[in-house]
């Protein structure tokens, strides 16, 4: 039997058709619908959901378990639409429990945990159809969750939005009515406002001005000074009651330090290296720094001490030799004879590390004492616990500290807490990565002209900036190391000085130009005259460490008393440093 020409075509058309729709839904992807509350986002996850079974597609829909405001099971939009669904603790259950599904939908997800958005593309890789809703900011407007990570793997992104409440335009973020930090909670319209950025500006503004200006405008009665001398009788209180408890409380505000260097790292470990549980992954990053400072140790601790035998054999070859004097200044040379016996002394004392630090006793003593106390307070196992059991429940200490002020105070206090945590964050950690390349470039720096103990050096005057400034008094240091070697080589001693002096520039320029731009943004601001004065305050008060942040809480402190005193606030809401800034100088001539 002979099939007709026009029907084997057709058949072979049909076949055709079938493998490529059997191709397409063996092709994997990955949506997102974000946006803030009451945009709209479950209603259109349900949409796609229920199109999907209408095609007869096998689906299954996920939500967090601690999502209970309409079911304990369904998935239920503010409209009252509804799904049935799965709810889940971890996103490591999706995958076990969305075998052979076409389409996977998942609901709130900004309350799930890191390891979602591996989830998701494991399941994008293996032919599944993955569509995730979820909020993509939290109530301050920070990105929350997986979603971020997740907008940017997606093949589809839907950012769909609600209506402003106040004025009508696009909302951008949900402003949450009530004083509670908890960045996870859930609520309904009692506790959220859909708000465009004008109007969610206004009413952060508001909320963190209210506290403090309904205080500033009281009249002041009798009754009302008596409570405040109460309350300042009470912080003096305080204050003497944590003086002497100091060496107590020292330990616990180191951990709590340690910590929150640590957190980030802890966080990497287990959500992106997955391992199991938070008490491990703490010991797995303890362990980890321990080999990084084993490391450091044995790489460069061992080059460091060859390189201050030498400077101890090339000054006592230099004190009892004359036969380099030449290389020398004659007002140097005319200096160490007349002290010649002072510094063989204190050359071959074995306090000699006593010694300079009398010759300099204001910066030596600020870094030796902060760096003793320090260090022996890390060495202690009180430490080490206070530092686990924080990083063990870092998250809810940080979400419900801020239930010790009363709820009408929550705000301001809540405020406060995110500014001091945004300034000292961005500086600390921009600082400390200046300072350390830095300190690399200066080690390299000093290794290329061959200066005597180039890597101790380097490594100084990346410690030293750490302290805007502070650095400069590595010069010191540096013209002494050159005065030896001209000694021991023979070599010009100007030429030798002025060659680490031309890296000291060069490095600066490369610093100034490009290193520090790139990682710190803008600078502080600062005029000279505040900044010096400013490291002295804090540096008196709290010693290395008020060095180290006595400018982003300067520039805080600044900052709150234009807005909340002096009230010198731009058109836009935003302060001005207009007395102490350089930038305001200049626009200013």
């Amino acid at each position: 039997m002979t099939i007709p020409r026009n029907l084997s075509i057709f058949a072979i058309t049909m076949a055709k058709i079938d493998n490529h729709n059997g191709e397409r839904r063996r092709q994997g992807r990955i949506e997102v619908i974000c946006g803030s509350m009451f945009s709209g986002k479950t209603e259109e996850l349900i949409r796609r959901m229920k199109r999907a079974k209408f095609a007869k597609q096998k689906v299954e829909i996920f939500k967090p378990s601690i999502d209970t405001r309409y079911s304990d099971e369904d998935v239920v939009s503010h409209d009252q639409n509804s799904i049935h669904s799965t709810p889940i603790d971890s996103s490591g259950n999706i995958l076990l429990l969305a075998s052979d599904i076409d389409v996977v939908g998942i609901d709130e997800a900004q309350f799930l945990d890191e390891g979602l958005t591996e989830v998701c593309n494991k399941l994008a890789y293996n032919g599944v159809r993955v569509i995730v809703a979820g909020l993509d900011m939290d109530y301050k407007g920070v990105p929350f969750g997986p979603i971020p990570a997740l907008c940017a793997i997606a093949d589809e992104v839907t950012k769909v939005h609600a209506i402003c409440v106040k004025c009508g335009a696009l909302a951008y973020v949900s402003h949450r009515l009530i004083a509670d930090n908890r960045r996870v909670m859930l609520g309904e319209q009692q506790e959220y406002e859909p708000l465009c950025r004008e109007c969610y500006k206004k009413a952060t503004q508001g909320e963190a001005n209210k506290t403090f200006k309904r205080l500033m405008r009281q009249t002041i009665t009798f009754d009302k000074f008596i409570r405040w001398a109460l309350i300042a009788l009470a912080v003096l209180t305080v204050g003497f009651i944590i003086n002497e408890l100091s060496e107590v409380l020292l330990p616990f505000f180191i951990a709590w330090l340690l910590a929150y260097l640590l957190y980030p790292i802890v966080k990497f470990v287990q959500y992106k290296l997955h391992v199991p549980g938070r008490a491990l992954s703490i010991i797995v990053t303890l362990l980890f720094v321990i080999a990084i400072f084993a490391a450091i140790f044995y790489f460069i601790v061992p080059p460091m001490i060859d390189q201050v035998d030498r400077f101890m054999h090339i000054a006592n070859r230099y004190l009892n030799e004359t036969t380099h004097t030449n290389n020398v200044s004659t007002m140097v040379q005319q200096w160490i004879k007349e002290n010649q016996y002072e510094i063989e002394r204190y050359l071959k004392s074995p306090d000699f590390r006593n010694t300079i630090r009398t010759a300099m006793p204001k910066l030596f003593s600020v870094i030796g004492q902060t760096a003793s106390v320090i260090l022996s307070v890390i060495a202690s196992c009180i430490t080490l616990l206070y530092m686990f059991f924080i990083l063990l429940d870092y998250e809810v200490l940080t979400d419900n500290w801020i239930k010790i002020f009363p709820k009408n105070a929550r705000p301001f206090w809540a405020g406060l807490a995110q500014d001091v945590e945004r300034e000292l964050n961005n500086y600390i950690r921009g600082q400390g990565l200046v300072s350390l390349c830095m300190g690399v470039l200066f080690c390299i720096g000093f290794t290329i002209i061959d200066f005597p103990m180039a890597i101790g050096l380097g490594i100084l005057i990346g410690i030293l900036n750490l302290v805007p400034y502070l650095h400069t008094f590595a010069l010191v240091p540096t013209a002494f190391l050159a005065l030896l070697k001209a000694a021991d080589t023979g070599q010009n001693f100007w030429i030798i000085f002025g060659s680490a002096l031309a890296v000291f520039a060069i490095i600066q320029a490369l610093m100034d130009m490009v290193i520090t731009p790139k990682i710190m943004g803008k600078a502080m601001g600062l005029n000279p005259a505040i900044l010096l004065l400013s490291l002295s305050v804090w540096g008196a008060l709290l010693g290395f460490i008020g060095l180290i942040i006595a400018l982003p809480l300067t520039t805080l402190i600044i900052a709150y008393w234009q807005r909340y005193v002096t009230k010198d606030i731009d058109k836009d809401g935003i302060e001005v440093l207009s007395t102490f800034t350089e930038d305001a100088k200049e626009t200013k001539e």
